[in-house]
């Protein structure tokens, strides 16, 4: 049963869409003066740091949980902390079974739970945000370092289908957690999308995310799929190039992400998050069936000089695309590095904020 209580304000930010809410989550670590690994095991600390960090930017919702290796965690692979995210060094043994019981109680996810939880108390009528990794770049963590992805050569396509199948029920596990504990938006991340073939036919690959979406739904939680973090290619050595996206995804993308991946799943999907540059590429896509579409910015694009912000935001008509009532959410394609100077990412926020808002009142 969801915790959350109702919230008017709440549910009609949702309802009207044209949110902005940028994935500031690691950052809040040095608030605590803690490391991120430090910081991510504490519910306690997370959450007032969380809490400070939407007060400090004034921003349309908070970024719960968007630790993208939790589930990973919690199902026993061992994590390299020396940089962050962290990397997955080591996976159980493919013949041990994956523990879903310990989803959403124990690990990484037993802690995003009870801070979406913190936060749904300390911060009512906030939208609360998450990120979860599909079932596509789960399978691969639980597949662990060298081993070939679920859609590589290195398996047949019974086998690939088979491994992301598991990983598709600890999603639904995750997902069925965090909607209990309140989060409000759900960012399902995908490194890749499994597309039909001989063997996986568009039904096998809807059928791995239908779970997932109806157990969003069932408990007020909006999902949208996310995919891309190609944000360095769009700002290039702290310089917006107006030519990045303009003749269409880079080539990592586009092999990573093709429309018969995307179609597979439309009517099962109804919401994306994307760069401008993959959505700009998807327009005909993106009228089967996707009722709700997010542009993703650049995770370094808020702590670029708000000259360079401004061009990346024109450049890819970020205000007409929001005037015109398209976008439901723009975000960032992941976290905002923890690192980042924090003066320069209070001014980067709020360019990007007011030039969102702004469009959003001269549309109203």
């Amino acid at each position: 049963m969801r915790e959350r209580g109702v919230s008017r304000v709440r549910e009609q930010r949702l309802r009207q869409g044209g949110l902005f809410v940028p994935l500031v989550f690691s950052f809040a670590a040095s608030l605590e003066q803690l490391t991120p690994e430090a910081f991510l095991a504490s519910a306690t600390k997370a959450s007032n740091g969380l809490r400070t960090v939407f007060a400090s930017f004034d921003v349309d919702g908070v970024a719960g949980w968007c630790d993208d290796t939790a589930p990973a965690d919690t199902l026993s692979c061992t994590l390299d902390w020396c940089t962050y995210p962290p990397a997955v060094v080591e996976a159980p043994p493919p013949e041990v079974a994956p523990d879903l019981g310990r989803i959403g109680v124990a690990g990484a996810t037993g802690v995003a739970t009870d801070v979406v939880r913190r936060l749904g108390s300390l911060l009512p009528d906030t939208v609360l945000v998450g990120t979860m990794p599909g079932p596509v770049t789960l399978a691969r963590q639980l597949a662990g370092p060298g081993a070939g992805g679920p859609d590589s050569g290195d398996s047949t396509p019974g086998e690939g289908l088979e491994r992301v199948r598991v990983a598709a029920k600890a999603c639904l596990a995750y997902a069925k957690a965090l909607g209990d504990a309140g989060l409000d938006l759900l960012l399902v991340r995908e490194e890749a999308l499994l597309v039909p073939t001989d063997g996986v036919s568009a039904g096998d690959i809807a059928r791995l995310y239908s779970s997932i979406w109806n157990t969003a739904r069932f408990y007020g939680l909006t999902a949208l799929l996310a995919l891309g973090g190609e944000g360095a290619r769009d700002v290039v050595g702290g310089r917006h190039d107006a030519r990045a996206g303009a003749g269409g995804p880079s080539a990592q993308s586009a092999s990573a992400y093709s429309a018969a991946g995307l179609l597979a799943l439309a009517g099962v999907v109804d919401g994306l998050v994307a760069p401008p540059a993959l959505i700009e590429h998807w327009s005909d896509v993106l009228d089967h069936g996707f009722r709700r579409i997010g542009l993703a910015l650049p995770a370094n694009l808020p702590a670029q000089p708000v000259d360079v912000i401004d061009a990346y935001l024109r450049g890819h008509a970020v205000a007409e695309r929001m005037r015109d009532g398209r976008l439901f959410l723009v975000t960032t394609d992941g976290e905002v590095p923890p690192s980042t100077d924090r003066a320069a990412l209070l001014v980067g926020l709020m360019t990007i904020r007011d030039h969102v808002r702004g469009a959003g009142a001269r549309d109203a």
